[in-house]
């Protein structure tokens, strides 16, 4: 039986980090994470709907979460009850293919201070 999460979890989901703009998101990934950590934030510019971000080698890559009508969430091409359930798919299956290799999500990033008050600090 599946746990129904909902949202905004706050802090009782490691990766949630609450309203974070993509920026901030790298920002604070560069600053803390390693390699395929990753955290979910709730997009600035869209109430109610999230994103996935991740450090992958150098960069960042992230992707929509997006709420269906009947209260799933939709990533990508797949729909799942709840975002913790597809947090648990990606890091069991596939999230892209860089340079001919399968990317699987790894743990949440680790937070030493609420990221908004590590962004605060670097403005």
């Amino acid at each position: 039986m599946s746990t129904i999460l909902l949202f905004p979890p706050e802090d009782s989901a490691p990766w949630f980090v609450g309203k974070m703009e993509r920026v901030q998101a790298e920002q604070f990934l560069k600053e803390h994470g390693r390699q395929r950590e990753f955290l979910v934030r709730e997009r600035a510019t869209k109430d109610g709907f999230y994103a996935l971000s991740i450090r992958y080698h150098y960069s960042f890559r992230h992707f929509n979460i997006d709420p269906t009508a009947d209260g799933h969430y939709c990533m990508g091409t797949l729909t799942f009850q709840n975002i913790e359930d597809a947090i648990y798919h990606y890091q069991q299956n596939s999230l892209f293919i860089h340079d001919g290799q399968h990317v699987t999500l790894g743990q949440p990033v680790r937070r030493r201070t609420r990221p908004s008050e590590s962004i605060k600090q670097h403005v």
